[in-house]
């Protein structure tokens, strides 16, 4: 008797850290497809760069378009390890930069 209450309570075990490592690899892929394998696409709507301001549209990884204002000295994250930023050349704002961990990765106007 003692031994099949155990069986049963490990086989509950089994199964719930079965499910739990089944959420943690889907998780793990799409972080990793995010990272790794799917690039943002940017569409620039309009720029004053003398106020620093810019409204920008982008693709989301799952293709919904989304809008959103880019101010000044700040980097914008749109997904995972992406971003997007003012560059500056001296003290002038003067192009918008999409960086991936903070590093420049393409340059727009």
């Amino acid at each position: 008797m003692e031994l099949d209450k155990f069986s049963k309570t490990t086989g509950i075990i089994i199964r719930v850290a079965s499910v739990c490592v089944a959420i943690a690899g889907i998780g793990s892929f799409y972080s990793f497809i995010q990272n790794n394998i799917w690039t943002p696409s940017i569409d620039i709507v309009s720029v004053d760069y003398d106020k620093a301001i810019a409204q920008i549209n982008y693709k989301s990884i799952f293709g919904k378009t989304e809008k959103i204002t880019v101010y000044g000295n700040a980097t914008f994250v749109i997904g995972g390890n992406w971003g997007i930023r003012f560059g500056t050349t001296e003290t002038n704002y003067n192009r918008i930069e999409l960086v991936k961990q903070g590093m420049v990765y393409e340059y727009f106007k």
